[in-house]
């Protein structure tokens, strides 16, 4: 009996991530996620946490305290701390020339897998007119207060 299911070959980046995507070349990080959206998501937020990152860390602490009077006119004194917090990550970042892989579903993690990668030539060659238009606009207004 002859089935339609297509084999799907494992992505190399999958395998090795800085073999297909070399550090000198790439600036790449794998997301994963439940769903192919999640995972795309994912890598998208792995790479912006390689550029910038806030860190919120919040710390809360609360404290209990009871204290009884027992018949025999002694004092029983307790105390509980609960101490809890709460990390927040956020980033804010515009990508020049960000790709992305097609996502791919490992059946055996039930997960899927994305690479966010940018190429640092193709990502410098779009940015670089954007800073150098700053910087021309920058030293038109210093120079001409001068």
């Amino acid at each position: 009996a002859s089935t339609n299911k297509k084999a799907v070959k494992i992505p190399d980046w999958y395998i090795d991530l800085h073999s297909s995507f070399p550090e000198e070349k790439f600036i790449a990080k794998m997301g994963e996620g439940k769903s192919e959206t999640e995972s795309i998501a994912s890598a998208k937020a792995e790479l912006a946490l390689y550029f910038n990152t806030n860190v919120n860390k919040l710390v809360e602490s609360d404290i209990y305290m009871e204290s009884q009077k027992n018949s025999d006119k002694t004092e029983k004194t307790s105390s509980k701390r609960e101490v809890s917090s709460k990390t927040t990550i956020s980033t804010n970042l515009d990508f020049f020339a960000l790709e992305s892989t097609e996502a791919y579903y490992d059946k055996n993690e039930k997960k899927w897998f994305c690479v966010a990668y940018l190429d640092r030539q193709k990502s410098f060659d779009q940015y670089f007119p954007v800073v150098n238009d700053k910087r021309n606009l920058f030293y038109s207004i210093y120079l001409f207060d001068k």
